[in-house]
């Protein structure tokens, strides 16, 4: 059957599936974590079936939203979409399956589920998924907050086309307790109008998604091999505007712009669906404690700096190389 294993900083997973088009998806998307078969259980096992769910309990739901609903039967959960898809996951064995009935939809389902089970993972190890545009030049690291559809994947294209520059992630860096920024490429996502001439046509694929609109999908290996690991040097908030321009960012507002981007992870693929389970709020409860420390060592480490943008990616990014080539 064909499988890709992936190995997230230490976070192992195995994705299985009938279809060898949802793997190559996969293969893909986390290109930067493919690793070897390891002897060891990885874990999560997700399996990725096309078509049809078969049955599941109906009861007890411990979990009702507009898209679905959660059935819990310790250590099983059942989650049913409002679209008919359907993911169950064992706990305990360390496995789940997903159905759905287009190629599309198990994709976006099993791309969500995987990056879900890693970030817990990755959590618990002091390594903490930022919403921000990570990059690197000379050596160190910046990380620029912006709120989602503010324009970070594009500036991450414009970035990678100035000598020096590496982008570490355009929406999800790490970010660890010594203020060490981790590379964390995946597939980038531009909206269907975005101006993606100039690539390749063999780089870019299709993605339709159920809820949030059609998107064009640009392997990350297109913008290079970024460095591994680089220290934080550089702390943006974003904001949209007459620009670019840069000025001193005061606490508060760095403080508020943290809180959103990594003690929340607002933007962040954490499914509610799979991390909210019984006996799991103490381990959330210190995903939060350390989320939130760290946001005030960056706060008294750094001096923050708002940067409007303006409106032309191609002229922030030049903005960008100038400011962190007269600060470094």
């Amino acid at each position: 059957m064909p499988s890709i294993d992936l190995d997230l900083y230490g976070a192992r997973l195995r994705l299985t599936s009938e279809s060898g088009e949802i793997i190559e998806e996969l293969r893909r998307d986390f290109a930067f974590f493919l690793a070897p078969p390891a002897a060891r259980q990885p874990l999560l096992h997700l399996d990725l079936k096309l078509g049809p769910s078969p049955r599941a309990p109906a009861w007890p739901i411990t979990l009702w939203t507009r898209g679905y609903r959660v059935v819990d039967r310790w250590p099983r959960r059942w989650v049913r979409y409002r679209d008919g898809a359907m993911a169950e996951i064992d706990a305990t064995l360390g496995r789940g399956t997903i159905w759905a009935d287009s190629l599309d939809r198990l994709h976006e389902l099993g791309y969500l589920c995987a990056l879900s089970r890693a970030g817990e993972e990755l959590d618990s190890r002091g390594l903490h998924r930022v919403h921000a545009l990570g990059f690197s030049w000379g050596g160190q690291g910046g990380l620029l907050l912006l709120s989602s559809g503010g324009g970070k994947t594009t500036l991450a294209l414009e970035l990678s086309r100035l000598p020096g520059f590496s982008v570490l992630s355009d929406d999800t860096p790490l970010l660890t307790s010594d203020l060490t920024l981790r590379a964390f490429p995946l597939r980038l996502a531009f909206r269907s109008d975005a101006d993606l001439s100039g690539i390749p046509a063999e780089a870019l694929r299709p993605f339709r998604r159920l809820d949030y609109g059609d998107k064009s999908l640009l392997d990350a290996e297109f913008l290079g091999r970024p460095p591994k690991s680089v220290p934080l040097r550089w702390l943006l908030l974003g904001r949209r505007g007459q620009g670019p321009s840069f000025e001193r960012a005061g606490k508060g507002e760095t403080l508020i712009s943290l809180g959103l981007n990594l003690v929340v992870g607002w933007g962040v693929p954490q499914m509610a669906e799979f991390r909210l389970r019984p006996l799991a709020f103490r381990m959330l409860a210190r995903a939060a404690t350390s989320r939130a420390r760290l946001s005030l060592r960056a706060l008294e480490a750094r001096q923050a700096h708002r940067f409007v943008l303006g409106g032309e990616p191609r002229l922030a990014a030049e903005a960008l190389r100038c400011f962190v080539g007269g600060t470094s």
